[in-house]
């Protein structure tokens, strides 16, 4: 149990640390003025998110990417899932898995995005197996 609490703890930093790596944008390209980022982990391990982004000047098309994968180690990490994928705020959002994320590609309609999502752990695998 101690391994999976902390695993589901890294999903977070898995998530900041993506966003965090993405380079700036220039400074014609529109900004968010602010990103809120909401987790709450239920009973059965399911963490369930809610990413607030909000422009004053939204952009023509807007990109999410949510990590897959954290890393445990140098050799060795966690997969994750995500499901329940909901967004408002946009129109033509769908999630594509691709590598190591899952790709949100949109069309923001007003000045507010709100993505929602499930991040699940995959059933256990066996000792040693590839993600553990």
């Amino acid at each position: 149990m101690k391994v999976r609490s902390l695993r589901l703890l890294l999903v977070p930093l898995a998530l900041l640390t993506a966003l965090l790596a993405t380079p700036q944008a220039h400074a014609e390209d529109p900004i968010a003025d602010s990103y809120v980022f909401e987790g709450k982990l239920d009973s059965s391990g399911v963490l369930r998110v809610t990413e607030t982004i909000t422009f004053s000047n939204p952009p023509s098309e807007l990109t999410q990417r949510l990590a897959n994968r954290a890393p445990i180690d140098r050799y060795s990490s966690c997969d994750y899932g995500i499901s329940d994928v909901a967004v408002t705020g946009a129109e033509g959002s769908r999630p594509q898995p691709t590598g190591d994320h899952t790709v949100i590609t949109m069309k923001p309609t007003g000045s507010e995005v709100r993505i929602s999502y499930s991040v699940t752990e995959p059933p256990a695998r066996k000792p040693g197996a590839p993600g553990i």
